[in-house]
């Protein structure tokens, strides 16, 4: 009785071997995951500082723009190029003079706008939004790009999700409520070779409201006015210049960037939603 085995001749050899590469050509090729985008994060001017118990971070799990302060909206992903290297998969050396082409131009994003709670407003069923930039094989990069034009946002506020007639007396005031809506964005690009690239597709919760980033500070009511509460009481002088610094690390009114009642006046877009730059006096607001 023989064993039962392979025999393979030379040219079988020669044709295994050439499987075989092919299969390892495969197993790169699927290692090609090209653009990742990873996750979002908060302006880079805005860095979050460590504490001794909370580790610094930049990630932003959630997203937020306030209609009354508020006239654009930007979000900042950070995206991987996780294409492989063609100098590392050839054992190219340095002098070589080879061009690595997976590097990625970007060219444009495109963004889908959607809402379990239903969207208050037509922001149209995608958008496409230009971009520039070059990110290399092993690295990342963080691309700004607006996902809110003011043309978006004042269409949300005049929405009537955001803005009601009163049926009575005809007056028109802004709602304080908000919307989650859920942005969907994918990143095309291209390599050095002319490639199309195409990432994955990065879901991100935006909350969209009325008023939510306006804080009411105990010190801002007076508590000598007749109407209470009230943002009423004029800031300290001394915290001028913790104001300027706070404000200018990005748009006040997104994110985790909240405007002080007492400013609030200062950034609100028009005489109706400087309204919400007092606390609530009754169930109209």
């Amino acid at each position: 009785m023989h064993a039962q085995g392979w025999i393979v001749s030379a040219g079988g050899k020669r044709m295994l071997a050439g499987l075989l590469a092919v299969g390892l050509l495969g197993a790169c090729e699927d290692r090609e995951v090209s653009l990742q985008i990873v996750q979002m994060e908060i302006d880079g001017q805005c860095l979050l500082e460590a504490t001794s118990s909370v580790a610094a971070t930049n990630a932003l799990g959630e997203g937020a723009v306030d209609l009354a302060v508020t006239t654009n909206y930007a979000v900042f992903p950070r995206v991987t190029n996780n294409m492989l290297d063609v100098t590392e998969v050839n054992s190219f050396s340095a002098t070589d003079g080879r061009i690595d082409t997976h590097d990625v131009v970007l060219k444009e994003a495109i963004i889908r706008y959607e809402s379990d709670e239903g969207l208050p407003a037509n922001l149209g069923d995608r958008r496409r939004v230009p971009l520039s930039g070059t990110i290399p094989v092993n690295a990342s990069a963080v691309v700004g790009m607006t996902v809110l034009t003011p043309a978006m946002i004042e269409e949300l506020r005049a929405s009537p999700r955001f803005l009601v007639t009163d049926s009575i007396d005809g007056t028109v005031f802004p709602v304080r409520t908000s919307v989650q809506v859920l942005m969907r964005i994918v990143l095309k690009g291209e390599t050095l070779d002319g490639t199309d690239v195409t990432s994955n597709e990065f879901v991100f919760p935006v909350r969209v409201c009325n008023g939510c980033r306006v804080l009411f500070p105990p010190d801002a009511i007076d508590v000598s006015a007749p109407v209470q509460p009230n943002c009423l009481r004029l800031p300290d002088p001394e915290a001028d210049n913790q104001i300027i610094e706070r404000l200018a690390c990005q748009l006040p009114g997104t994110d985790n960037n909240f405007v002080d009642c007492r400013e609030c006046p200062g950034f609100a877009v028009d005489n109706l939603s400087a309204q919400l730059c007092q606390p609530a006096a009754g169930p109209r607001l």
